[in-house]
């Protein structure tokens, strides 16, 4: 044994902790200090005052000899001696992993060095930045200066900075209290707003060491409303920071407190912070609903005090604050007297906000740049609310993964905050979704002021184009058109029931149900890969616990069920009854539901009778799997998504079976060129072709994707037709372009008759869509005899078909000339 290193051995399971004290020098015996490691080995190096050249080596010639059955080797409270040879010597770590260490910071004041204790796990992001943690003096309390660079007192941060602890360590180092691991949040984001006199600031994420207070703070004058709703947690360091913030803004005129969140309200409460003389407008509390167990968070103003109880999102009963009287008794005691101009600024935040991430962003995508950690190739379709981008994730090694990016649409930041609730309920709702029949979300973000989301990218058609390929008007002499079998509708219903069955199932981190209703369940998000996947896509109107509904009508119209078109609490049957509409649709070739006008659409929903499908061969014990599923009342229907997909899966047994390879096989015979095409081929900005419209007509688009080819999403709740190429024209030129239709031809019953789907799949709120079209919906389906394109066999002449050749050139002439005139 080493006469001058001294060896303390503790033991827990197969965790060693060596407690190493002493000088190291050329007496040191590696192999009798090392012998006998087992896997997982912590050593305590603060007892270790001093090493020799001659140590050096023999620590370093110990590292190289380190067996290869211990795979981790922590080192705690490194000191400063230990650290510098980390910094100055190659391999001298050899595979450790630092845990904690010793820097030097010197008080100019007291004109004393101090070694502080520096939490390299916990610190690892700061300190890899370049960036020294603060140091309080313990004699006077100043501020202490780091005796040297940060980039070169911790350069071995690159190297041999540990990363996390292994369970066993965690256990040994916490019971000899050398080490508790800290929880890091996200990081704190600040944002200054100016509006009129009033400056509004804004904070989010973790407030601990990180939080810049005097940046946030400079040069504020005025009136300030402090906008703390998206603080999630602040710790013993934060709090300090805030209070120097706090005192930063004390040559304001007013400071107002917005949503402050219940962590920062119990410090205020408790005496821990003080706000001077700042004043609370509102604060964030949790309640929870007293008949269901849902939880929702709110803001509750000074005026609603106490006896605010917000109705529960689920069920609809009062909710309830546990302590909220108190919480709310000590944080409006002192009386706050909000000018017009404070008042203005609180009410309209999030306008701002919105508007500021808008402005400060670029203007769209193209070619080549990139959306955070994605290199975006093309676009692939816009909807009303987001547009769809194909993307790379470039990583080491030449990996390359392409991926579907659904980015907000800019228009709709600068319009309000609605549609930001409704981007981010996607994002938190699939958040929580693990299911093979459900897109994969990868990511959500932020970059440049573009919200984001990274999900699965599908090379495939929804089931709406699988409706409008087969109602495509064929020449006389065209070879027959593969069909989806009637086993292959049935495999996708149950496809869709399993992925719809594990969402009203899911539930959060911390256990609890979220109570997930999907609410769009239709043609157009069912997703069919060419390689035989079926994918449920956009959650962006579904609804959970945790996010806030609005009020009225949210989804498309003719695939509602009963109970979500008299705006009744709705759970998973309803699901079941939206799917029930899409199979009948798949097997029938026509819509269920849709009339002419939404009121007699839902009119239809509640009343009308479900049609029979013997004439599609479908025999009467699975036509009463459907009708089950269809049922008006809802405790008529399967009792949930999985009991309809085991009725699915008995009927689809009873009729031979089907597999994933079977459909992709009929996929790729239904769409032979889209299948075939490359999914990066065409042109990377989208300009030189259009864009496939929302509606799924595919135009001049020259890329060899399919029409309206999906990635995974029918692009958001508030989806809607992209404005027409007359919009901004002078109305008097756009009325000369437009073609007039031909004589029309009115279809019988909609349901018993007619074969054409209504070219209209906008998600709708209250009983208008977002975007309505410019002309007013026919009384009836009106098929005009010159669409054929649209999938419906009407009839022609010829006519008529010169006639209408003759309108296309005009009306292409005239767009020509006013393109000429306007530039």
């Amino acid at each position: 044994m080493s006469a001058t290193v001294t060896v303390e051995r503790i033991a827990l399971g197969n965790a060693l902790l060596l407690r190493l004290g002493g000088v190291l020098d050329e007496r040191f015996e590696a192999s009798t200090v090392f012998a006998n490691l087992p896997a997982q080995v912590a050593l305590d190096l603060h007892g270790i005052k001093r090493i020799t050249s001659f140590g050096v080596r023999q620590w370093s010639d110990a590292m190289k000899g380190l067996p290869s059955s211990v795979q981790h080797l922590y080192l705690v409270r490194a000191p400063a001696c230990f650290v510098d040879q980390l910094n100055m010597v190659l391999n001298f770590g050899g595979r450790s992993e630092v845990v904690t260490a010793t820097a030097l910071y010197y008080c100019e004041r007291c004109q004393e060095e101090r070694a502080i204790p520096i939490d390299v796990l916990g610190e690892h992001a700061l300190l890899a930045s370049g960036a020294a943690p603060p140091a309080p003096c313990p004699t006077c309390g100043l501020p202490m200066a780091l005796e040297e660079d940060p980039q070169q007192a911790f350069r071995f941060v690159a190297n041999y900075a540990a990363k996390n602890l292994s369970p066993e360590i965690a256990t040994l180092l916490a019971r000899e209290a050398l080490y508790t691991p800290r929880k890091i949040g996200p990081p704190p984001e600040e944002m200054k707003l100016i509006s009129g006199d009033v400056t509004l600031l804004v904070l989010s994420g973790t407030i601990d060491q990180r939080f810049r207070p005097r940046r946030l703070a400079a040069g504020v004058e005025g009136e300030v409303v402090l906008d703390t709703g998206g603080i999630s947690a602040i710790d013993a360091t934060g709090i300090e920071r805030f209070g120097q913030l706090m005192a930063a803004l004390d040559g304001a005129s007013s400071i107002t407190l917005v949503e402050v969140p219940e962590p920062l309200l119990r410090e205020i409460l408790s005496g821990a912070l003080s706000l001077g003389r700042a004043q609370l407008a509102s604060v964030m509390l949790t309640f929870s609903c007293q008949t269901c167990g849902a939880e929702r968070q709110a803001a509750v103003t000074r005026e609603q005090g106490s006896a605010y109880c917000p109705p529960c999102e689920l069920c609809g009963e009062p909710t309830v604050a546990q302590g909220a009287a108190a919480s709310l008794q000590g944080a409006f005691a002192t009386p706050a007297v909000l000018s017009p101009a404070v008042t203005e600024v609180i009410a309209k935040r999030a306008e701002l906000i919105s508007r500021a991430r808008a402005e400060s962003g670029v203007r769209g995508e193209s070619a080549g740049s990139a959306l955070g950690r994605y290199r975006v190739l093309r676009p692939l379709s816009r909807g009303g609310m987001a547009e769809i981008l194909l993307a790379v994730h470039e990583g080491i090694g030449g990996f390359e993964k392409l991926i579907a990016l659904k980015k907000i649409r800019r228009k709709l930041l600068e319009r309000g905050h609605v549609a930001i609730e409704l981007f981010l309920n996607e994002a938190k709702i699939v958040a929580n979704l693990n299911h093979p029949n459900i897109v994969q979300t990868f990511e959500v973000g932020e970059h440049g002021g573009d919200l984001f989301i990274a999900m699965e990218y599908v090379h495939g058609v929804d089931a709406r184009t699988v409706v409008k390929r087969r109602l495509e008007k064929r020449e006389p002499d065209a070879p027959q058109r593969p069909q989806l079998t009637l086993e292959q509708i049935l495999y996708i219903g149950t496809q869709i029931a399993a992925a719809l069955d594990h969402a009203h199932k899911a539930r959060d981190l911390s256990g609890r149900p979220l109570h997930i209703v999907h609410r769009d369940v239709s043609l157009s998000n069912i997703v069919l890969g060419f390689d035989g996947q079926v994918k449920l896509v956009d959650f962006g109107i579904a609804t959970a616990s945790s996010v806030v509904t609005k009020d009225g009508l949210i989804g498309k119209f003719s695939y509602m069920s009963p109970e979500q078109v008299q705006k009744e609490p709705l759970d998973g049957r309803s699901d079941v009854f939206s799917l029930g509409i899409v199979l009948f649709e798949l097997i029938a070739g026509r819509p269920l539901f849709r009339r002419g006008t939404d009121e007699e659409t839902l009119r239809a929903v509640r009343e009308d009778a479900i049609p029979s499908l013997a004439e599609h061969g479908v025999s009467p014990e699975i036509e009463e799997v459907l009708h089950r599923a269809l049922a008006r009342r809802r405790e008529e229907r399967y009792a949930d998504a999985r009991a309809f997909e085991l009725a699915l899966q008995g009927a689809l047994q009873r009729t031979g079976g089907m597999s994933a390879h079977q459909l992709s096989l009929r996929m790729r015979e239904m769409f032979p060129e889209e299948s075939a095409a490359s999914p990066t081929a065409g042109p990377l900005g989208g300009a030189a072709g259009k864009l496939p419209s929302p509606t799924g007509d595919s135009g001049s688009h020259s890329s060899g994707l399919p029409m309206r080819s999906r990635t995974f999403a029918t692009l958001s709740a508030l989806e809607s037709d992209e404005e027409s190429a007359t919009a901004d024209m002078p109305p008097e030129l756009a009325a000369r372009l437009v073609i007039p239709p031909a004589k029309a031809q009115v279809s019988p019953a909609p349901v018993a008759g007619s074969a054409a789907v209504r070219e209209d799949d906008t998600p709708v709120l209250g009983t208008k869509a977002f975007n309505p079209p410019a002309s007013p919906p026919a009384p009836a389906v009106v098929v005009p005899a010159q669409t054929a394109s649209a999938g419906v066999d009407a009839p022609s002449s010829k006519g008529g078909r010169g006639a209408l050749v003759v309108a296309a050139v005009l009306g292409a002439v005239g767009v020509l000339l006013w393109v000429l005139l306007r530039g």
